[in-house]
C-alpha cells in the first residue's frame, strides 16, 4: 500500500507543477457574472437585468487582443513601471505611458 500512495502522491505533484498560464474565457465570464451580485443595490438595478450581455461580452477584449496585433500590449498594465501606490505619476494618455516605460529601457 505505501507504494500506491507514493505513486498517487507523485502523480498529484507532477500534475500540480504544470504551469497554468491563464484562466481562460470561462473564468472571465464567471467573474463578470458573479461580480454583478457583489454590487451595491443601487447599481444592481442596472446590471442585473443585463447580466447575460455582461457575461457574454466579458471576453471581447481578449478576442480583440488575438485579432488585432497592436492590441496585445494594451491588454494589460504593468503597474510596477509607474512607481509606488497610489501611482500619482501614472500617465493618463497611452503615448505618455509608452514614453515613460521605454525611457527606462533604452
Amino acid at each position: 500500500m505505501p507504494f500506491l500512495r507514493r505513486i498517487i502522491l507523485l502523480t498529484f505533484l507532477t500534475g500540480a507543477s504544470i504551469p497554468c498560464f491563464c484562466w481562460g474565457f470561462y473564468a472571465h465570464r464567471k467573474i463578470n457574472q458573479q461580480a454583478v451580485f457583489l454590487l451595491p443595490p443601487e447599481m444592481m438595478q442596472l446590471y442585473k437585468p443585463n447580466i447575460i450581455f455582461i457575461t457574454d461580452h466579458a471576453v471581447d477584449p481578449d478576442k480583440r487582443r488575438y485579432a488585432i496585433p497592436e492590441e496585445a500590449p494594451r491588454h494589460y498594465i504593468d503597474i510596477d513601471h509607474y512607481g509606488q501606490y497610489p501611482y500619482d505619476s501614472l500617465p493618463r494618455k497611452w503615448e505618455d505611458a509608452v514614453k515613460k516605460v521605454f525611457c527606462r529601457y533604452p
